[in-house]
C-alpha cells in the first residue's frame, strides 16, 4: 500500500483509538473489567513521568521520591517528554501510547496485506479497532502497548527479509527489540526468542543463520547496555533489589500473594472471550489452519506468526503473577491469526467477514456496561477522585495521610506537598513485595511513624548508603495493624491531614477537636484539616496541572 494510504490508517486510528482519552482520570480506568480492577500502576507511571518532565534526572526514574528500577524507563521517559513539551495534561501523558496504538494499526495492516492482500489487511485493522483491550491500553499510561508495538515491528523487519539480509531490516529488529527491552526488561526479548524457534522450525533455504542471530543478539545488547551499565555502576543496591530480585525473580516466580486461583488458561481464555467474543471465536476458528501451515512450513511468515503465538502462550502461562494487561500480548497475533487463516480468510469469504466487523464495531460502540463495550474514555468515575482533587486544588503545605485509600493511587499524581499511605496490614504482605523498604524508611510500621522524628537521622543515613540522598521518600507506606494504631498516628501528627474511613468518626472526634477540622468529604470518607502549617515549607505548585486531570 502506498505511503498515503498508511498514512490515512494511522490518522484513523488515531481518531477511533483517541476519542475520549481526556474522559477518563488518572487510574480511573479498569484495567481489568471482569474482575473490576481500576488502572492503579497508572498513577505511578504519571508519578514517575512527572517527576522526569519538572525535575529532571532522566537516567534515574523516581516514584514518590524513590529510585524506581523495576523496569527500564523508555515509558517513563516518553511520557516525561510528551508531559515537558505539552504541559500536564491526560492527553500528553497518554499520548506515546496512543500513538504506539495507532502505530499497531499500521503494522497489523502490513502484515496481513502481505499475507492475504488488501482486503486481508482491512479485516486485521478492524479487529482491533474493536478490540476493547487494545482500546483501553492506547488510552492509558501503561508499559504494555509500547511493548506489543515494539514487538509487532520487530517481527515484521523478518517478514519483509526473513534472512535479516538487508542492513535497514536488521537494524530495524535490533532497535525495535531493544525498544521493547527497554520498556519492560525481559519481556521484552520475545522477538529474539520467536527468531531462534523460526530458524529451528524453517527448511533449510529460508532459515536464518545461527550468526546472523547471534549478531542480532550482539547489537540488541549494544543498544540497551547503556542504561543498564549505568544504574549497575551508580546505583548497584537499587538495581539488584528492584530490577534483579523482585521483578525478575520474585514477582514474575514466585509472588508473595497468588492474584488468583484460576489456572492460566481459565484466567486468560475466560477474559478473552469475555471481553473481544469475535476476535475468540474467529482465532480459534483459524488457529488449526494456521498449524497445519506452520506443519507444513509453506512460509516464513506463518512459520513466525505460530512462533509467535508459541512464545507469547509459554511467556504468560509460566509467568506466575497473572494480570489481564498481558491478554494485549495477543491481540496482535490473533487479529492477524483471525484476518489471514481459516475458513473466513478466502477470498469468497473477505467481503463478508469486512461487513460482520463492521457490523461488530457498532454494536460494541452502541453497547453500554458491558465488558465487551467501547466506552471511548466513558465509565464509572473513581470517586476519590472527586474528592482529592479539590482538596489538591487548595494547595496546602501540609503532608496528607491516607488510610485504607480508595483512591488507587491517584493521590501520588496529584500536586500534594507529601502523601503518605497507611494500609491494614497485619500479615506485612507489603514488606514481602519490597523486602530493603523497612531498612530505608520507606515503608514504616505505625509505631515507627509516631516516632519518625527520632528515626529520621537513621533513615537519611541509610538512604545515602543506597545513593540517594533525600528523605522524600520517607514513611511512603504506613503498617497499620488496628483502628487504634491509626488514632495514634493522628494525635501524633497534628500538622498532617487526614484521609479517612467515615467509621472512624466517632473515635476521631474527641482527639482532634484542638488540632483538626473535620469535614464529611462522601458518605464513606473523612478530611481531617490540620489547623496549624508547617514551619518553613512552601505550599506546592497546583498552577501547572490541567483542569480535567
Amino acid at each position: 500500500m502506498k505511503l498515503l494510504g498508511l498514512l490515512a490508517i494511522f490518522v484513523a486510528a488515531l481518531a477511533v483509538l483517541g476519542v475520549g482519552i481526556e474522559k477518563s482520570k488518572v487510574a480511573a480506568a479498569f484495567s481489568d473489567p471482569v474482575g473490576r480492577i481500576r488502572a492503579q500502576d497508572e498513577s505511578i507511571y504519571a508519578n514517575g513521568s512527572i517527576a522526569m518532565a519538572l525535575h529532571g534526572d532522566w537516567l534515574t526514574p523516581k516514584v514518590l521520591g524513590r529510585i524506581f528500577l523495576f523496569k527500564p524507563p523508555l515509558q517513563l521517559w516518553l511520557s516525561g517528554l510528551s508531559l515537558k513539551l505539552f504541559g500536564i495534561s491526560l492527553l500528553a501523558l497518554r499520548l506515546p501510547m496512543l500513538i504506539a496504538g495507532a502505530l499497531g494499526a499500521v503494522l497489523v495492516y502490513c502484515w496481513c496485506a502481505q499475507v492475504g492482500f488488501a482486503r486481508a489487511g482491512i479485516a486485521g485493522v478492524l479487529l482491533l479497532f474493536s478490540n476493547p483491550v487494545w482500546h483501553t491500553f492506547s488510552r492509558l499510561c501503561y508499559t504494555d502497548i509500547l511493548l506489543a508495538v515494539f514487538t509487532v515491528a520487530a517481527l515484521y523487519c523478518v517478514v519483509l527479509d526473513p534472512l535479516l539480509q538487508r542492513r535497514s531490516t536488521f537494524l530495524g529488529f535490533c532497535a525495535a527489540t531493544a525498544a521493547a527491552i527497554m520498556t519492560k526488561s525481559v519481556a521484552g526479548m520475545v522477538p529474539i526468542l520467536v527468531l531462534l524457534l523460526t530458524a529451528v522450525w524453517s527448511p533449510r533455504a529460508q532459515r536464518l543463520t545461527f550468526r546472523r542471530i547471534v549478531q542480532a543478539c550482539l547489537l540488541t545488547g549494544l543498544f540497551v547496555a547503556p542504561w543498564h551499565l549505568y544504574q549497575l555502576i551508580v546505583h548497584p543496591r537499587w538495581f539488584w533489589a528492584d530490577y534483579v530480585q523482585l521483578e525478575l525473580l520474585k514477582i514474575g516466580l514466585q509472588p508473595p500473594v497468588s492474584t488468583t486461583p484460576e489456572s492460566p488458561l481459565m484466567f486468560y481464555g475466560r477474559r478473552m472471550f469475555l471481553v473481544d467474543p469475535s476476535l475468540g471465536i474467529l482465532a480459534v476458528i483459524a488457529i488449526p489452519g494456521l498449524a497445519m501451515a506452520a506443519w507444513r512450513r509453506e512460509s516464513i511468515r506463518t512459520t513466525l506468526l505460530a512462533a509467535w503465538l508459541a512464545v507469547v502462550f509459554a511467556a504468560i502461562f509460566a509467568f506466575q503473577t497473572r494480570f489481564f494487561h498481558y491478554l494485549v500480548f495477543l491481540i496482535v497475533p490473533l487479529c492477524i491469526v483471525a484476518a489471514c487463516y481459516g475458513p473466513f480468510s478466502s477470498p469468497r469469504w473477505r467481503w463478508w467477514l469486512i461487513a460482520a466487523l463492521c457490523v461488530a464495531f457498532g454494536v460494541k460502540t452502541v453497547a453500554k456496561d458491558q465488558v465487551w463495550s467501547l466506552t471511548f474514555g466513558t465509565g464509572l468515575p473513581l470517586p476519590a477522585a472527586a474528592i482529592l482533587r479539590p482538596y489538591s486544588d487548595l494547595a496546602r503545605p501540609n503532608a496528607l495521610v491516607l488510610v485504607d485509600s480508595d483512591d488507587d493511587f491517584y493521590a501520588a499524581a496529584l500536586p500534594l506537598r507529601k502523601v503518605h499511605y497507611c494500609f491494614f496490614d497485619p500479615s506485612h504482605i507489603i514488606e514481602c513485595y519490597a523486602p530493603h523498604y523497612p531498612h530505608l524508611g520507606i515503608t514504616i510500621t505505625a509505631a515507627q511513624f509516631t516516632e519518625l522524628d527520632r528515626l529520621t537521622p537513621q533513615f537519611r543515613e541509610n538512604l545515602r548508603e543506597w545513593g540517594l540522598d533525600s528523605i522524600a521518600p520517607l514513611a511512603t507506606a504506613i503498617e497499620a495493624h488496628s483502628d487504634s494504631d491509626v488514632l495514634r498516628i493522628i494525635q501524633t501528627h497534628p500538622l498532617d491531614d487526614f484521609y479517612l474511613p467515615a467509621r472512624l468518626r466517632q473515635q476521631v472526634e474527641p482527639l482532634v477537636q484542638s488540632t483538626h477540622d473535620i469535614s464529611n468529604a462522601s458518605q464513606e470518607r473523612l478530611l481531617l484539616f490540620a489547623r496549624r502549617a508547617p514551619e518553613n515549607v512552601s505550599p506546592p505548585d497546583v498552577s501547572r496541572w490541567s483542569k480535567n486531570w
